[in-house]
């Protein structure tokens, strides 16, 4: 049994989403043993059927049966390419499927909330959710999660290259992974 963990490439070096995933995956890989699943950001409405199905099933191509699958949500290729790569997962005997949920794309965004049922549908086809809090797992569940299995993150950091021989100045910032700062009085 392998463990497979999506990692998402093909936008802007600075792009949040993107980091934060290859982050994640770089933990995975190199602390873990699994192995990479590189899925590319583009306009998924350009493919037609065939080519999406035959797409996907390079991506998979490492998967056996038995496997785990470790789905970083979300891909920002739409609920819809998520669903497929879902179907072509659970088209081996077998697999488990784990998502990991980054970010709800239609709590980010005005206007997306009618996604909301298409992404607990998505999630409650999984074996497992990875949930960053327990408050989201409960309006989660709220808005009809049914997995049994969650995980709650709570509270995880990111590696970061430190020089211990160095002692900063004290300052009272937060500093995000977007590179936003935040004063604290």
């Amino acid at each position: 049994m392998q463990v497979h963990i999506t990692n998402l490439h093909g936008q802007d070096s600075k792009s949040t989403a993107q980091r934060v995933q290859n982050m994640v995956t770089e933990i995975a890989t190199k602390q873990l043993g699994f192995n990479e699943m590189g899925l590319y950001f583009y306009n998924v409405s350009t493919d037609s059927p065939d080519k999406l199905s035959g797409r996907l099933d390079g991506i998979i191509s490492s998967l056996s049966m038995g496997d785990v699958v470790i789905l970083q949500t979300p891909t920002w290729n739409g609920v819809a390419y998520e669903n497929r790569l879902l179907d072509k997962f659970r088209g081996y005997r077998g697999v488990k499927v784990v998502a990991f949920i980054h970010d709800m794309v239609p709590w980010m965004f005005e206007g997306l909330a009618g996604m909301l049922t298409d992404y607990i549908k998505l999630y409650n086809r999984c074996d497992l959710v990875i949930s960053p809090a327990e408050k989201m797992t409960a309006r989660l569940r709220k808005h009809g999660l049914t997995v049994k299995k969650v995980i709650n993150q709570d509270f995880w950091d990111h590696p970061v290259a430190v020089d211990t021989a160095m002692l900063p100045p004290f300052n009272r910032v937060v500093n995000f992974i977007a590179g936003v700062r935040s004063l604290i009085s």
